[in-house]
């Protein structure tokens, strides 16, 4: 699942470092990431996490991911 995620952010996002952690919990699977993209530069924080959002939109959708916690940077 790990690759599968960050396969999706770097698609999305061109060349970035992606930094996954995951957890089982009783109902699914919770997901840490960290994102350093150039891409950041010059955007409010919200509009960096809907574009790591919309990368994984649909394994939420899916709840193949249940909840997800991220972190961006420049």
């Amino acid at each position: 699942m790990q690759e599968k995620i960050r396969k999706r952010v770097i698609e999305k996002l061109g060349d970035c470092e992606v930094n996954i952690s995951m957890e089982d919990g009783l109902d699914g699977i919770y997901v840490s990431i960290e994102v350093r993209s150039e891409k950041f530069r010059e955007i409010s924080r919200i509009e960096q996490h809907r574009m790591v959002l919309k990368a994984l939109e649909d394994l939420i959708a899916s709840n193949e991911i249940h909840a997800v916690k991220i972190k961006t940077r420049v």
